[in-house]
């Protein structure tokens, strides 16, 4: 009795470690985590829906174009109730999938015992691949802890022949597809195993699960009734890369998944060799957890499994629950009709450690010192892989792989925000490029992190806003050559440095009723039929550079563009070039805003040239007329001589 006492007390002592270990690899340094325009529309969703502003039918759009259900915005909402700041939902993923590794220990541990599940949950919490998709937020990051209550409940339900556990399978695998599309593949599964274990079945419990999964989708049929779209519409208007023929790369995900292979991608094309030349190659443990999963493999298909609290009995209906389980996820995207991504396998992510537990088993049967210091070495030569590869990702630049991690963003938000809530300023403006945070990735991000305090966004590619009263302009790295009217006129600067060679995000302090003076003011301002004023331009730059200075008209929701047609001396139209203007649903008044234009001079062109300037609307392309001094239509634009 002290022996099962004692070995009792060891297990407790190792699941807690392993536990601990999980955790502390999926939520230590959440500023560490990349941050990207999908994270933020996520969060703006979950955000508004934690503050009671509105219930989400749908989520954000996936990756080819078609709307998301809404359950990873309702999973998000929860811990944003509770934390109104980025890293509550960016932890809360991470605790989740610890939960998984948690959920996998027990899971295994009831069916075939301690050894393979301590294998199981230890191979799961340290996997470079499993860590990499805990630490972000991403509905697919959702998955891993849904797919094990899949399998648990499952196998009580089909196997233990509790048909109660039905309604909670049902529920389970629906819910997973409506966090990630990828999860498909669980509901071709759970097809599968009722045609397996139809005698388990009670129609009660079927007609429950389906009316279950029937209010959990019922939001997303709303949102599709309300905008008159239809499944069949969706899936025509997809965007998706469209491929054709037999694809094996699912074969090559599942094996990278499992085993961290390849993890080095993650540094992006032109970083990866430079990581890899900085560390040790992992292909030792790649090839010991291999070793594991292969004896598992040939366990479960020759049905010598490890002896534990199940009843043999069920031996056959577990291998059967197993093969389906790894089988299906595969087979869905052997032939699919867009590219097969890494993360459509997250949901093979438990049952290949359950196996190479079961394989550990086998193996170290008669050995398990010799081979539990092999598995523990193997598991912390995955977190030096892993760890080393986070470090290389925070201190290098890693174009075309690992974005820019949240810590770089929020230390410039957080000097912002003090400037607007001290009463320094009364607003920010974001100045990247793009002003619609519906379209632009940067205009998302930087929404989320101002959420609930004053700010606007302002393409400074061609467009520099100086409002009325004093403000901050928090200008994303980029080579925006009207960034400098920002920096002479401001009263203070402060730079944020990011990963080297990806430059600063710089927050300049603006006075009020700040405006550059042009090459030349105009005096009188000509006035458009929208209230824009014309108040001065810059002479033609020799690199056809064309800049002018205008005051903003009443704020409203149409889309405004500027036309700029230069003439040479005998008339003719010789370049031109259009361009959005500062958005006007954005104006407020006082505003005064510097565009710029490039327009392709032809070298002989004759002088002197005359720049004819003036708006319309976009898309009916609808002329603003100029306005005389009675406020009467005199012209479609305004003429500026520039000279011999």
């Amino acid at each position: 009795m002290k022996q099962l006492s004692a070995w009792l007390h060891l297990e407790a002592v190792q699941i807690t470690l392993i536990l601990l270990t999980a955790a502390l690899l999926r939520i230590a340094f959440p500023g560490w985590t990349e941050f990207k325009a999908d994270e933020a529309r996520l969060l703006t969703l979950a955000w508004d829906m934690a503050d009671g502003q509105s219930f989400a039918l749908r989520g954000i759009s996936s990756s080819v174009g078609i709307p998301n259900f809404a359950a990873s915005v309702w999973v998000y909402a929860v811990p944003l109730a509770f934390w109104k700041h980025v890293y509550a939902p960016t932890i809360f993923t991470g605790l989740l999938n610890t939960a998984a590794v948690g959920l996998t220990y027990w899971f295994v541990r009831r069916t075939w015992g301690r050894t393979p599940a301590l294998v199981a949950a230890l191979m799961f919490a340290v996997s470079p691949w499993a860590v990499i998709h805990s630490r972000k937020i991403w509905a697919q990051n959702l998955l891993p802890l849904f797919v094990v209550l899949w399998a648990l409940s499952g196998v009580k339900a089909l196997i233990e022949k509790r048909p109660r556990w039905l309604i909670v399978h049902f529920l389970t695998a629906l819910f997973a597809f409506q966090l990630h599309f990828s999860a498909v593949s669980l509901l071709f599964a759970t097809a599968i195993l009722l045609l397996l274990f139809w005698r388990s079945l009670r129609w009660v419990e079927v007609g429950l699960g389906m009316i279950g999964g029937g209010v959990l989708s019922a939001p997303f049929f709303i949102y599709l009734s309300r905008t008159g779209q239809s499944l069949s519409t969706l899936l025509a208007t997809s965007t998706g890369e469209q491929v054709s023929g037999w694809s094996w790369s699912p074969f090559s995900h599942t094996f990278r998944l499992f085993s961290g292979w390849q993890i080095h991608a993650l540094a992006g094309p032109n970083a990866f060799q430079a990581y890899l030349d900085g560390v040790v190659s992992s292909w030792p443990a790649i090839v010991f957890w291999s070793l594991l999963l292969l004896t598992g493999l040939w366990a479960v298909g020759r049905g010598t499994l490890p002896e534990g609290p199940m009843k043999p009995v069920h031996e056959s209906g577990y291998r059967r629950f197993m093969a389906v389980w790894i089988v299906v996820p595969i087979v869905t995207f052997l032939w699919f009709p867009s590219s097969v991504e890494l993360h459509y396998f997250l949901p093979t992510l438990p049952v290949l450690y359950i196996v190479a537990g079961i394989g550990f088993e086998r193996l170290f049967a008669d050995s398990k010192w010799w081979g539990g210091g092999l598995l523990l070495v193997s598991a912390a030569w995955q977190v030096y892989v892993w760890g080393a590869l986070l470090l290389f990702l925070v201190t290098n630049s890693t174009p075309g792989g690992f974005g820019e991690p949240l810590r770089f963003q929020l230390a410039a938000v957080a000097y912002t925000r003090q400037l607007i809530q001290s009463g320094a300023v009364n607003e920010v403006l974001i100045a990247g490029t793009g002003e619609d945070p519906q379209i632009d990735g940067e205009a998302a991000v930087y929404d989320l992190h101002f959420r609930q305090l004053p700010h606007r966004f302002v393409d400074v590619t061609r467009s520099a806003v100086f409002p009325q009263e004093d403000s901050a302009v928090l200008v994303i790295p980029g080579r925006f050559s009207l960034e400098a009217a920002y920096d002479q006129l401001s009263s203070e600067v402060q730079r944020f440095p990011l990963r080297p060679d990806e430059g600063l995000i710089t927050v300049y302090t603006l006075p009020g009723g700040s405006a550059p003076l042009m090459g030349r003011m105009l005096d009188p301002q000509p006035m458009l039929a929208n209230f824009v004023s014309l108040l001065g331009h810059d002479p033609l730059n020799v690199d056809g550079r064309w800049r002018i200075l205008w005051r903003v008209g009443n704020a409203n929701a149409v889309d405004y563009h500027f036309f700029n047609h230069l003439q040479d001396g005998l008339g003719e139209r010789i370049a031109q070039s259009d361009e959005a203007a500062f958005a006007a649903g954005q104006w407020q008044e006082g505003d005064t805003v510097l565009s710029q234009f490039l327009l392709s001079v032809p070298v002989s062109a004759q002088r002197p040239f005359v720049m004819r300037t003036g708006m319309y609307l976009y898309p009916s392309l609808e002329n603003i007329p100029v306005l005389d001094e009675a406020a009467n239509p005199q012209a479609d634009a305004v003429e500026f001589l520039l000279g011999p």
